[in-house]
């Protein structure tokens, strides 16, 4: 897959990653499951990646029903082959535990976790977000938002040295609390060297597309049961949306303000 920020992080599959249609913006990730450490995708170069004591922001969109605990996203730390040095890899995932089915939690093991209180395993997309904030006293730690709103906070009491390490999404590492590889949607990663605001997550939330996206129904979709509740994401430049229903394509697609075909 490639790195459209154009620093070319590209992806590699290992196992079984595929592609799918339903995603946020089109295309997205498919994983299936499994041990972690055989079903990922690895992010080409991704060891100039910083995850230690710096500055950074991960969001990522998800879409699952699981309860088993799994990788969103983790900062590999080798020690050998295939040899992982557990303490101080930190990763983002679901369900870490029994007590957590559902949530999102990032955690570095002996370092430090911090868990959503929100659940997401409800079958929709949802949008994660980590900012990691060492440059002002104020604000630093730990801040985990779903959906654009600030979950959970954690101050930074201890920071991995994670430096010079891979970046794998949906798996890659036999994390204790992230043993499988994720199972369900991801789409949109993105990795930034600064700690993103409020204001700034939301944007990633809101999207940048000028037209509407995240259509429910799905286009294209058959066979839509009559109550169906319509719902999308507005393009950035809406201001109204003018919706047609019908039985034939062909009105449907040609319909306007002044042929409604009414």
């Amino acid at each position: 897959t490639v790195d459209s920020s154009g620093n070319n992080y590209d992806g590699t599959f290992t196992g079984d990653v595929q592609w799918s249609n339903d995603g946020v913006y089109g295309t997205c990730l498919q994983f299936s499951g499994g041990v972690a450490i055989r079903s990922y995708v690895e992010a080409a170069g991704s060891q100039a990646i910083e995850f230690g004591d710096t500055d950074i922001s991960i969001s990522v969109w998800i879409k699952t029903t699981a309860t088993k605990e799994m990788t969103i996203l983790t900062n590999v730390r080798n020690s050998g082959h295939h040899s992982i040095d557990m303490e101080q890899t930190p990763t983002l995932g679901v369900n870490r535990d029994d007590v957590h089915i559902g949530k999102v939690s990032y955690d570095n093991v002996f370092v430090t976790s911090i868990d959503s209180l929100a659940t997401v395993n409800d079958g929709e997309w949802h949008h994660v977000a980590l900012v990691q904030s060492h440059s002002f006293a104020e604000t630093e730690g730990w801040t985990l938002y779903i959906d654009g709103n600030p979950d959970a906070k954690k101050s930074l009491d201890n920071s991995p040295d994670a430096g010079g390490q891979r970046v794998r999404i949906g798996g890659g590492v036999s994390h204790p609390s992230f043993s499988n590889s994720f199972i369900g949607l991801i789409d949109d990663i993105r990795i930034y060297d600064n700690a993103l605001s409020e204001t700034e997550v939301m944007s990633l939330v809101i999207g940048e597309s000028d037209f509407a996206f995240r259509q429910n129904p799905a286009d294209g979709t058959t066979d839509v049961p009559r109550d169906v509740v319509l719902s999308w994401m507005p393009g950035k430049y809406a201001d109204k949306h003018d919706v047609y229903f019908g039985t034939n394509f062909d009105d449907v697609n040609d319909a306007s303000r002044t042929d409604p075909r009414g």
